[in-house]
């Protein structure tokens, strides 16, 4: 009875030091990935600036909204007030059935530059809003355009301005942030991270030639280029898709740049319930499908390592933590290698921590100004490298 209960727990821990073996494994194989991501696409992309400005150009500012007169007898006001020579504002109101219309009305008597249109019933032909938005481009009368929502407000009276500053050359879509308003929740620190994320990786794809969306909430382009694009016909029976897809069809490396300067955000109200939150993503993740396949892959690549990353580090590190020791002598130049290639992670890391929030909290009052992008993320590759630091006692066995 003791030689099988000895059996059983010798074969126990072959399989756990198994399972460890191949969770080092790949733990060094993310991070080697998550490596490249970092220091080789976001840290150089994010550097990267253009000293050249273009002049000022005409600008139709269009936005549109359904059921959103709250939103716009707020907002309105902010866009009407830019520090710009020559823009309008056109507001779009896609069959909505609140007071939008006394709303406007009483906008228009005070701002001269602003437009509105109305359409009577949603169209069948076009979902979302994109027949709203093809209403709103045929309506524009300057050659540039500049689109964000109902919700969003300006950061900044240089808004129109530093976008436009981005108009140059061969240039003819500008990719903005769109950020989030800031509130003492869990749930808003996890949406300012994805979205930071997201503009991380859209933004510098797009500088490194490989552009695949946008966001409807902050973004430029020629009104050639609009009617250039094939994505509006194409996706046209897609509720989403507006601020990707049909950007995408005709984006490039030498048609796209990218204004993240803190004056050139909008800023939105985030969604308060995980639930709001869970159909906003997946009415946005809905058109992913459609993305270039090589995005597809880089992107996945990228989110895997993420979780794989994260997943074997916790249970390395709560492995070790539970049994006082650190791993037998053959995997510890793996573990030593893997948390020195996590260390050149974390600095990196840090510097664009450092540079959020010079990106997104310039122009905000914040309370706490030492959150990570993902907290869960980072406190690992923290953990993981102060244990190399830990001295060997009595129970360490090597």
């Amino acid at each position: 009875m003791v030689d099988r209960k000895q059996n059983i727990k010798c074969i126990f821990e072959k399989i756990i030091l198994i399972v460890l073996n191949i969770l080092l494994i790949l733990l060094l194989c993310s991070s080697f990935t998550l490596f490249c991501y970092y220091f080789f696409v976001f840290k150089i992309s994010l550097c990267y600036s253009k000293e050249k400005q273009g002049e000022a150009v005409g600008v139709s500012v269009i936005i549109c909204g359904h059921n959103a007169a709250n939103f716009l007898e707020k907002n309105i006001p902010l866009v009407c007030q830019q520090i710009y020579s020559d823009y309008e504002v056109i507001v779009v109101n896609d069959a909505s059935y609140d007071n939008t219309d006394e709303v406007m009305t009483a906008l228009m008597l005070e701002y001269e530059i602003l437009k509105y249109i109305k359409i009577e019933t949603k169209s069948n032909a076009y979902l979302g809003k994109k027949n709203a938005l093809l209403q709103g481009v045929k309506a524009s009368k300057h050659g540039v355009l500049l689109l964000t929502d109902a919700d969003c407000i300006p950061s900044s009276a240089y808004w129109i301005s530093e976008m436009s500053s981005k108009m140059i050359d061969t240039i003819e879509v500008v990719l903005g942030y769109g950020d989030y308003e800031n509130d003492d929740t869990f749930l808003n620190d996890i949406i300012k991270a994805e979205t930071f994320y997201t503009a991380l990786l859209y933004g510098s794809f797009a500088i490194k030639g490989l552009p695949y969306m946008g966001v409807g909430r902050n973004v430029m382009y020629q009104k050639k280029f609009f009617y250039s694009q094939t994505g509006l016909e194409k996706f046209k029976q897609l509720r989403s898709g507006d601020d990707d897809l049909l950007l995408q069809s005709a984006m490039n490396a030498k048609n796209t740049a990218v204004q993240f300067a803190p004056a050139s955000h909008t800023i939105s109200t985030a969604p308060n319930t995980w639930r709001d939150w869970y159909l906003q993503k997946k009415r946005h993740l809905s058109t992913s499908y459609y993305y270039p396949k090589r995005i597809i892959v880089l992107l996945l690549l990228f989110n895997a390592n993420v979780m794989l990353f994260v997943v074997c580090s916790f249970f390395i590190v709560l492995y070790s933590l539970m049994n006082q020791m650190w791993l037998l002598q053959p995997l510890h130049l793996i573990v030593v290698t893997s948390c020195n290639a996590l260390l050149m992670i974390l600095c990196d890391t840090i510097w664009l921590e450092q540079w959020r929030y010079q990106l997104t909290h310039k122009h905000l009052q914040t309370r706490d100004k030492k959150r990570f992008l993902n907290l869960f993320q980072y406190s690992v590759y923290l953990l993981i490298h102060l244990f190399t630091l830990v001295l060997p006692n009595k129970n360490t066995k090597w």
